[in-house]
C-alpha cells in the first residue's frame, strides 16, 4: 500500500472521531432532559384527588412539563396503574391500606393531608353515638371501588353493619351527596378533605348531623391506615354553631405515589408543588405537618427523603429545568473527570519535582567524582558504581547532555590512569 493510500484514511479519522464524540454528547444531553409530559391519575372529577392534581398541574406546567390528568372512578386501582409497566401513569394518589410487596415499582413522594371519614346521618333518626345505629338503615357512599367505600365498609363492619343487614348503595360522589341531602338515604359516608365544598354543604344541611366516633382510637388500632383526629367545634360556621360540638373522626393519610424510576427533575418539581400546596394548616392538621415522609403506606422515594431534609438541590432551584437535569445526570461524571485531572496535574508536578532533585543530586555527584579524578587519581569501584547509577538515573532527564559530558571526562581520566 502506497504512502498516499495510507494517508487517506487518516485524513478522515480525526473528523470522524470528533463527529462521534459530538453525537455521544448530544445523545447524553437529550437523554438527560426531562420529559415534556407526565400523566397524573386521579379519582373522580370533582373529588379531592382531582382538585389536588389540578394544583400540581399548574406548578408543573410553569416549569415546562405538560400534565395529562386521567380521572378514574375506581381510585383503589390508581396505585396499581402507577406500578404497572406500560400503563403510562407517572403519578397518582392512594388513601387505602397498601401491601408494599404488591407494588415493587412504586414509591411514596409523601403524605399530603388527612382526609376524615365523615359519617352523616338524618337528624330524624335521633341522637346517634355509634355507627351501630345504622344497622338496617339506607346508606349511600361513593363508587364501591373507591378509597372512601373501602374504608367505610371496613369501619361499618366493625360495628356489625354490612350489606347483608343494611341497604348500602354506591353512586358517583356528587350524586351520592345530592341524594343524601335530598333525603333519599338515612346516612352517607364520605372520605374527603374537610374543607371540600361537598362536605361543607352537607355539614350545613339542617336535616343532617355529623356522627362523632368516640372510639376512634380503637378503630385506628384495628385499621392502622386510619388515624384518630378531631374536627373542631364551630369550624364550619362560628355564628351558626356548626358543628355544635367537637367531632371525633378517623382519617386516612393521602399519599402521592410515583414510579420509582420517575425523573428527578419531575419529582423535585412535584415535591415543590406538594410543599407549596400542603404546608399550611388545615381544619384537622397543623401547619408544617404535611407533606411528610413519615408513616407513608409505601416506602418513601429516596429523593423525597432527601428533599424533606435539605430541599431540592441548588441547580433545580436556580437554573432552567432542562439544564438542571443535565447537571444532575452528569454531575458525578464531571466531578470524577475534575478529580482525575487534578490528580494528573499533581502527579505531573510531583514528577517534575523528583526529576529536578535527581538531576541536581546526580550532577553534584558526577561533578565531585570528576574533580577527584582530574589530577590523575585512579577511579575506584565505588565511584564507577555511582557513575553507573547516575547515568541510568539521568538517561531520561533534561540534564542528560551535561551528565554525559561529566561521565565522558571521568572515563577519560580512568583510561589515562590505566595507561
Amino acid at each position: 500500500m502506497s504512502d498516499r493510500a495510507r494517508r487517506i484514511p487518516l485524513r478522515f479519522a480525526r473528523p470522524a472521531l470528533l463527529a462521534l464524540a459530538l453525537a455521544i454528547a448530544a445523545f447524553a444531553v437529550i437523554r438527560a432532559i426531562p420529559p415534556r409530559q407526565v400523566t397524573i391519575e386521579t379519582g373522580p372529577v370533582g373529588g379531592s384527588y382531582y382538585k389536588t392534581a389540578l394544583k400540581y398541574r399548574d406548578a408543573l406546567q410553569k416549569r415546562g412539563i405538560a400534565v395529562n390528568l386521567r380521572a378514574k372512578a375506581d381510585s383503589l386501582e390508581i396505585v396499581g396503574d402507577v406500578d404497572r409497566d406500560g400503563a403510562g401513569v407517572d403519578i397518582g394518589f392512594t388513601a387505602q391500606a397498601v401491601q408494599r410487596d404488591r407494588f415493587p415499582h412504586t414509591a411514596s413522594a409523601g403524605a399530603i393531608e388527612l382526609q376524615p371519614l365523615f359519617i352523616f346521618y338524618a337528624a330524624a333518626l335521633g341522637e346517634m353515638t355509634s355507627p351501630s345505629g345504622l344497622h338496617g338503615k339506607r346508606i349511600v357512599m361513593p363508587d364501591e371501588r373507591s378509597a372512601t367505600s373501602e374504608a367505610a365498609l371496613r369501619v361499618l363492619r366493625l360495628y356489625g353493619v354490612t350489606a347483608e343487614n343494611s341497604r348500602i348503595a354506591f353512586m358517583p360522589l356528587v350524586d351520592a351527596a345530592r341524594a343524601l341531602k335530598a333525603g333519599a338515604f338515612d346516612a352517607g359516608l364520605f372520605m374527603l378533605d374537610p374543607s371540600n365544598a361537598l362536605v361543607v354543604e352537607l355539614a350545613k344541611t339542617d336535616r343532617l348531623r355529623l356522627l362523632s366516633l368516640s372510639d376512634g382510637l380503637a378503630v385506628s388500632r384495628l385499621l392502622p391506615f386510619l388515624h384518630p383526629t378531631i374536627l373542631p367545634h364551630r369550624v364550619y360556621d362560628v355564628e351558626g354553631d356548626i358543628p355544635p360540638n367537637n367531632v371525633e373522626v378517623v382519617a386516612a393519610k393521602v399519599n402521592v405515589v410515583v414510579r420509582k424510576d420517575i425523573r428527578p427533575a419531575v419529582l423535585y418539581t412535584l415535591l415543590d408543588a406538594m410543599n407549596e400546596v400542603h404546608s399550611d394548616a388545615t381544619l384537622v392538621s397543623d401547619a408544617g405537618e404535611f407533606p411528610s415522609v413519615v408513616g407513608t403506606e409505601l416506602p418513601p422515594h429516596p429523593l423525597a427523603k432527601e428533599y424533606a431534609k435539605t430541599g431540592a438541590p441548588w441547580f433545580y432551584r436556580d437554573l432552567p429545568l432542562p439544564l438542571a437535569s443535565v447537571i444532575d445526570s452528569y454531575l458525578i461524571i464531571g466531578i470524577a473527570i475534575f478529580l482525575a485531572t487534578e490528580v494528573f496535574k499533581s502527579s505531573k508536578y510531583l514528577s517534575e519535582l523528583v526529576e529536578f532533585v535527581v538531576d541536581h543530586l546526580c550532577l553534584g555527584v558526577l561533578a565531585h567524582i570528576e574533580r577527584k579524578t582530574r589530577p590523575g587519581r585512579p577511579v575506584g569501584k565505588l565511584q564507577f558504581f555511582l557513575v553507573h547509577i547516575a547515568e541510568r538515573a539521568m538517561s531520561r532527564t533534561s540534564k542528560r547532555k551535561r551528565s554525559q559530558e561529566l561521565i565522558g571526562r571521568i572515563r577519560n581520566h580512568a583510561t589515562r590512569t590505566a595507561d
